[in-house]
């Protein structure tokens, strides 16, 4: 991520980055194994794709949203957040500033809102 110029598109970024991630699984690859044709067919193989997939966007969409801004990028927090607290982690929101913009849904104080807002 840190190689596209700083003003590139992110969805550019995400294209490119997805399109790179073919790369490091040959398995997938039909011109690379024996079967051929067939990984199109092999359902388990194509869930294990779509699962890695699933499961790298967020990362990658973080990284392309903070190069963006200007802001160092961050690695996901690990298994002690979920998988939407470490989206929201990746994006530069703590738990705090998440507690506070659900108690403005709620409609709770003001001055309670004001004071967990933190830029990370």
């Amino acid at each position: 991520m840190a190689t596209f110029r700083y003003d590139a598109h992110p969805m550019g970024m995400i294209i490119s980055t997805v399109a790179a991630l073919g790369t490091f699984h040959p398995e997938a690859n039909p011109a690379l194994v024996e079967a051929g044709e067939k990984v199109y067919k092999d359902i388990r193989l194509r869930n294990k794709q779509v699962h890695r997939l699933i499961g790298t966007l967020p990362t990658i969409s973080a990284f392309a949203y903070r190069h963006r801004i200007g802001r160092p990028l961050v690695n996901p927090a690990g298994k002690n957040l979920s998988y939407t607290e470490n989206f929201l982690y990746m994006y530069g929101l703590t738990r705090c500033t998440l507690r506070c913009e659900a108690s403005v849904l709620l409609g709770r104080s003001a001055p309670a809102r004001l004071a967990c807002i933190a830029p990370v």
